[in-house]
């Protein structure tokens, strides 16, 4: 990890999506290790200690600045709406797609060779029937959210494999922790949410019987997997799995979670059993987890935080 770190240190590192649950924390990761680490954000925002820049990855005269100005690029920002992304393609495309192809653009008209680190989803694989998918599976998306994900990342491959820029993409699922901010969307960092309901008393609801398997990963784990990405020449151009090394089914991990909420406040907390909601999007059925032996082989990267300290730790600063 000590190399990665040394890597950024002389380098000017950009983190779109500053304002997510992911972005804010590796935004305050990096900036331990660099002094010029900047977080992107089309609202305005103030974190502390953490600068940020207000900018429109959509806006020529913004992209002309923020490329001059930075070297490495990790890509957070994206619509994680399903529900709004299905109801708007052109506007998920022109929230998911467009900055990344607008900072390549101008990365060649500037002729300058930036480096992205793009965070795409596990859930490009659609409803495959296998239980663990590798990258050697190809995906089937069910939703524009996850096509348009897809499409990113084709883009990326074809431009590095070009030798217009650098760049390495992480498909991601099932997120969880304490971070600087949390995810807005109703449908991510489901563990957190349903600690932070539990933490009030409310009763867990799990559905369609809850035994399908995640590999749940903190977001401390996460966030090191990103900056070793960042730093490993081994893995450009590479799309690549990321998660825990142990799966869980999910109705298992709500117990721990009753469980440390006990251990906590002395609150016990049900478990209710409920069918799927109408409106449920299909791609919450899967049954599949991630394959990450090969991110794992090729960085030495290992997930240290288990299931019951991360939940435990959780618990107690949510």
């Amino acid at each position: 990890m000590q190399k990665s770190f040394n890597y950024y240190k002389n380098k000017r590192i950009a983190v779109s999506g500053a304002s997510g649950f992911i972005g804010s924390s590796l935004l305050n990761e990096l900036s331990k290790h660099s002094r010029t680490v900047f977080g992107l954000s089309r609202k305005k925002i103030k974190i502390k200690k953490l600068k940020i820049i207000k900018i429109n990855l959509n806006n020529e005269d913004d992209l002309i600045k923020i490329v001059k100005k930075f070297d490495v690029f990790f890509h957070f920002a994206a619509n994680t709406r399903l529900t709004k992304a299905e109801n708007n393609p052109n506007q998920n495309f022109n929230s998911n797609v467009k900055p990344i192809i607008n900072l390549i653009k101008y990365s060649a008209i500037l002729k300058k060779r930036i480096k992205i680190i793009f965070a795409s989803t596990g859930t490009v694989y659609g409803l495959n029937k296998k239980k663990i998918v590798s990258e050697k599976d190809i995906p089937s998306p069910i939703t524009v959210y996850d096509e348009h994900k897809l499409l990113v990342e084709k883009i990326l491959e074809a431009n590095t494999k070009f030798n217009l820029i650098d760049s390495v993409t992480l498909r991601i699922q099932s997120v969880y922790g304490k971070s600087i901010f949390e995810s807005k969307d109703k449908t991510r960092g489901v563990l957190n949410k349903i600690i932070k309901k539990s933490l009030n008393g409310k009763s867990i609801i799990v559905y369609g019987g809850g035994n399908y398997y995640r590999n749940y990963i903190h977001i401390s784990d996460l966030v090191n997997a990103f900056l070793i990405a960042g730093a490993n020449k081994k893995i450009n151009g590479m799309v690549l799995n990321i998660g825990s090394t142990k799966t869980f089914k999910f109705i298992d991990v709500c117990k721990i979670i009753k469980n440390e909420i006990f251990k906590f406040n002395k609150k016990k907390i049900k478990i209710l059993f409920s069918k799927w909601p109408k409106n449920n999007n299909l791609i919450n059925k899967r049954k599949y987890v991630l394959n990450c032996n090969k991110f794992k082989k090729l960085t030495h990267w290992e997930d240290k935080m288990k299931i019951k300290d991360g939940i435990k730790s959780s618990v107690r600063s949510l």
